[in-house]
């Protein structure tokens, strides 16, 4: 029995040191061969060990109401101490996450442009700032050798036609030149032709004022509405006779309703001789009121007098080469229909033709 227990410890002793196959152990693991008592008796010698629930309640206040002295001791002996701050709330804030911002393109060099512009800019100042001081120091230099002012007339050069002599003489009444026959005073009032100003004649002439298509329409309308009425109240008076039907084939026998059934081809070959005689006069209208080509001509000219009238206007053009005979002909010409004044400078290099318009 007794050599069990020898065997027994030497075994239980040399696990502690080694592990298997003769490995030292951990020094961590050295503990986990021990066997240690469970803590239930420790904790229940230390739960009959508290002190009662008063007991606890009183020495916690004291504890914490001589903490606070303390603190509140510290605060006041402490020159940093900020009250403000201390009656935030300590609660730290969660940190709030911030978006991406990139810089867009040609941020960077436009604020260096702007730089090198302000730079050249700050240099020039001081530039300029020192011309004029150097050139204010010549100007005054200038300026003091100049300082000798020529005594003043004895008369100025216009009061020499009003007084004779010098201004010594202006009480002199004998001596004044105001009412002897060679005075320059006379007793005419010369009025200046009144000249009409420039710009009234380059002054744009008023613009039409442009309607729509219905307003148009409209306009044209009750202006034919007043002409009706106007030729039914002289035809309703007397004054003038009224006009026959304007009869078309559409209308024919509705206006000729008897005659029409007698003889329809009568009526149609009236109808269509009126309808003749209306279309020719309507043509003679026109026709009389179409210009001929001599009151063309007529406007045109009063056209080009009254453009000329508001400013006659110079246009120089340069012109590589004139030596083709059409082109020249075509310029003379074109001037002479628009009633063109001018000049052609002819080179063999360029021409220079010059238009008075």
């Amino acid at each position: 029995m007794a050599a069990l227990k020898a065997r027994v410890a030497a075994a239980i002793g040399g696990s502690k040191a080694k592990g298997g196959l003769n490995v030292g152990l951990h020094p961590a693991l050295e503990d986990l061969g021990s066997w240690k008592p469970s803590g239930s008796s420790t904790d229940v010698r230390n739960a009959n060990q508290r002190p009662p629930a008063h007991a606890s309640k009183g020495a916690r206040t004291s504890t914490t109401s001589h903490d606070l002295l303390r603190n509140r001791t510290d605060q006041h002996s402490n020159p940093y101490f900020d009250e403000q701050l201390a009656a935030q709330p300590s609660a730290r804030k969660q940190r709030q996450s911030r978006q991406l911002v990139f810089n867009q393109k040609g941020k960077y060099i436009q604020q260096a442009n702007a730089l090198r512009r302000q730079a050249a800019l700050e240099a020039m100042k001081k530039r300029i700032a020192a011309q004029t001081r150097k050139a204010g120091i010549d100007d005054e230099l200038d300026l003091e050798k100049n300082l000798i002012v020529d005594a003043p007339p004895e008369i100025e050069w216009w009061d020499e036609g009003l007084v004779d002599g010098n201004y010594d003489s202006i009480d002199d009444a004998a001596r004044l030149k105001i009412e002897s026959p060679d005075s320059i005073v006379t007793e005419y009032i010369q009025h200046p032709v009144a000249l009409e100003p420039p710009q009234d004649r380059k002054a744009p002439a008023p613009k039409a004022m442009y309607l729509t298509s219905k307003e148009q329409a409209k306009l044209r309308r009750q202006r034919r509405m007043a002409e009706l009425k106007e030729q039914q109240a002289k035809i309703r008076l007397g004054l003038v006779p009224a006009p026959p039907p304007k009869v078309k084939k559409s209308n024919m026998m509705r206006v000729y309703a008897d005659s029409a059934v007698k003889d329809p081809t009568a009526v149609e070959t009236m109808v269509n001789r009126q309808i003749a005689e209306r279309q020719q006069t309507h043509q003679l209208a026109n026709d009389e009121r179409k210009l001929t080509k001599e009151q063309k001509h007529e406007k045109l000219a009063a056209n080009q007098e009254k453009d000329a009238a508001s400013g006659i206007h110079i246009a120089v053009f340069r012109i590589n080469s004139l030596a083709n005979g059409q082109h020249r002909f075509k310029i003379g010409k074109n001037a002479e229909q628009h009633s063109l004044t001018g000049i052609c400078i002819m080179h063999p290099r360029l021409s220079i033709a010059s238009a008075m318009i």
